[in-house]
This record gives structure tokens, sequence and C-alpha cells, in this order.
């Protein structure tokens, strides 16, 4: 699979230098991705809106996500692929790692089932949009939420707590304030 080839290559790459949030719009699917310093990691959360087509009248959300390698095929099906290869073509061509999260909102004018290549577009559209530079993750998240218009997202990502309780090497080089 062309992602994975991608990944191997970008887990060799030095880290993004900031956090950035790029979006883009496609029928009816926004897709959101965050991007933020550190190795390879992917999470991938589905929101589908109470008017979307396959909702059944009820907001519909759906997560996977992955370090450097992914088990089993993820629930999210062509769509998580589809995000994952959009995001690593990004990567590779900036010759950069990242841990990224795609939040993907299906609205009611998504009316017709057209394939992973929208979500895959979709991902592309957004990764060459100029970004938001994000001061910290917290903004990120926030900025992202925005964007989406809701952050009942939030209790679903694994990513993000894992994010907040990272700590890195500056951490313990740097006195306490």
């Amino acid at each position: 699979m062309v992602s994975i080839r991608l990944k191997k290559r970008i887990a060799r790459y030095p880290p993004l230098e900031g956090i950035r949030l790029h979006h883009a719009r496609l029928y009816g699917n926004l897709i959101v991705c965050l991007l933020v310093p550190g190795d390879w990691g992917f999470e991938m959360i589905e929101i589908w809106g109470r008017q979307s087509l396959w909702s059944g009248g009820d907001e519909v959300i759906v997560r996977d996500g992955e370090r450097q390698t992914k088990s089993g095929y993820s629930p999210l099906a062509g769509a998580y692929y589809s995000a994952r290869l959009g995001v690593a073509e990004h990567l590779e061509a900036i010759g950069r790692s990242a841990r990224v999260l795609v939040l993907r909102s299906v609205s009611g004018d998504y009316w017709a089932p057209l394939g992973t290549w929208v979500v895959r577009e979709a991902t592309r559209a957004a990764m060459q949009a100029a970004p938001a530079n994000c001061n910290t993750l917290q903004e990120g998240i926030a900025a992202a939420s925005r964007i989406l218009g809701f952050d009942r997202w939030l209790p679903y990502s694994r990513l993000v707590p894992d994010l907040m309780a990272q700590r890195t090497l500056r951490d313990f080089l740097e006195p306490s304030a």
C-alpha cells in the first residue's frame, strides 16, 4: 500500500516544527487536520451529523488510530486509509513527521455515496491549504472545534490525552518556573 511505504519514510524525518491546523470542505465533508510535532501517529474521528445520509437521524461518532503500525482493518473502512494517504503525501513532500488528528464531519449535503475518493481529495485539499499555526495543543483543539462548530468529538479521541500527557526532553532540561 502506498501510505505504508510513505509511513516508513516519514518515520525517518525530523518532527514538524510547530502545531498546524488545515481544513477543507468537499461535497458535504468537512476535513480538519491537526498536525503536532512528533513521531508518526494517526487518528481519525468521523462525525456523521443527524441530517447525514447514514446516521439514521442520530449523530454517529466513530474513531480509529495507529502509532507506527496498524493492526486489523479500520472500522472507518476506506475513509481512514484515504485520509491517511492524503496526510502522508503531505508529510513526505515537506520531509517531516507528525502526530496527526483528522476530523471528518459529514453533513446532510453529502447525500450520495460517492466513495472514498471524496475523503482522499478533501484531505489533500486541506493539506494544500495554508495552515493556521497554533502556539499550543489547546489552541489547536479549540480552533479545530470552532471550525467544526462543536467539540463533541473530543471525548472520543485517544490521541489528544496522549499528547497532553506527553513530555519531551526539553521538559526535563528546562528549569521549572
